[in-house]
């Protein structure tokens, strides 16, 4: 999976699961809303983790091309 189709899935998730608070907060049941807000969050934490990550191992490549030279 490449990574625009990771951020896609990531989006259609944290939407889903907005949809999921609506109708929690719809019904007044805050503590299912507050769960689902910070399934949302965390799902976006994961991916922001998972873009820093891409960008600290694109560093120690370019770091290790610099020395091979």
């Amino acid at each position: 999976m490449d990574d625009a189709e990771e951020i896609l899935d990531c989006m259609l998730s944290v939407d889903e699961t907005l949809e999921e608070v609506e109708e929690a907060l719809q019904n007044k049941n805050y503590s299912v809303a507050l769960h689902k807000l910070k399934e949302a969050r965390d799902a976006i934490s994961e991916m922001r983790d998972d873009d820093e990550a891409e960008d600290d191992r694109q560093e120690v490549e370019m770091h290790v091309d610099d020395k091979l030279r």
